[in-house]
């Protein structure tokens, strides 16, 4: 793991400091410009201890995939960015995947079935509402229902049933 400005620092200080020992010097005052200690993050209790948090469920449906006799490929699709810097020192954003038809974004799982379709699957946590309530998800739900569409399979899931339930119906 990447060290902290404050832990460089203080290694900095500690390497002074023993050369100052080693020569008989006063050792030098701790720089006055040491960052805080950083505060660690407490994840959040769950609070329905029964219910499988979404990358519990998102695991077991992707186990259940790959070893599904009609699944040829599944691919993992991870939300979000990055950011990096070119020769200048810029900023610029790398995205981890990006959709090319405005209003649609893609969802957590693109599996390949053995008859040549696609079935793409949002994966969300038991109990979810049935329909999209933001912007996301009504994006996640037009990318679905283009797929749909073009003759493959797709939908919001919350469990195993629910994928096997899309895969017999289509």
């Amino acid at each position: 793991m990447r060290k902290t400005l404050r832990e460089t620092m203080l290694e900095n200080y500690a390497a002074l400091c023993q050369m100052a020992d080693l020569h008989g010097k006063p050792r030098p005052p701790l720089p006055a410009s040491l960052p805080a200690a950083p505060v660690k993050r407490v994840s959040k209790p769950r609070t329905e201890s029964n219910v499988p948090l979404e990358k519990e469920v998102q695991a077991s449906i992707i186990k259940f995939l790959l070893v599904h006799p009609r699944v040829a490929l599944v691919v993992r699709h991870n939300a979000g960015a990055m950011d990096a810097r070119d020769n200048n020192g810029k900023a610029y954003p790398i995205f981890f995947h990006k959709v090319y038809k405005h209003g649609l974004r893609i969802v957590d799982l693109d599996v390949t079935l053995k008859s040549g379709k696609r079935m793409v699957l949002e994966i969300k946590r038991p109990g979810w509402h049935l329909k999209p309530h933001d912007t996301r998800e009504q994006e996640q739900k037009a990318y679905i229902e283009f797929h749909k569409a073009v003759g493959n399979l797709g939908g919001f899931v919350t469990s195993i049933d629910e994928v096997q339930l899309i895969m017999e119906c289509g």
